[in-house]
């Protein structure tokens, strides 16, 4: 925490909030990146991705 603490400024280290809000920004991120590779995985033919091996 004392690392933390120098890093934050005017944020108390244990501040609820930033927590939170850095949480929800890093889940939004991961939602996204694993959204967009699933979506194009639908749209590709099952037979044709395994007859290019």
């Amino acid at each position: 925490m004392r690392l933390l603490s120098s890093l934050l400024f005017s944020v108390s280290p244990f501040d609820p909030l930033t927590y939170a809000v850095v949480v929800s920004a890093l889940g939004l991120v991961v939602l996204v990146a694993t959204w967009i590779p699933a979506r194009h995985a639908t749209t590709v033919d099952p037979m044709s991705a395994l007859g290019a091996d």
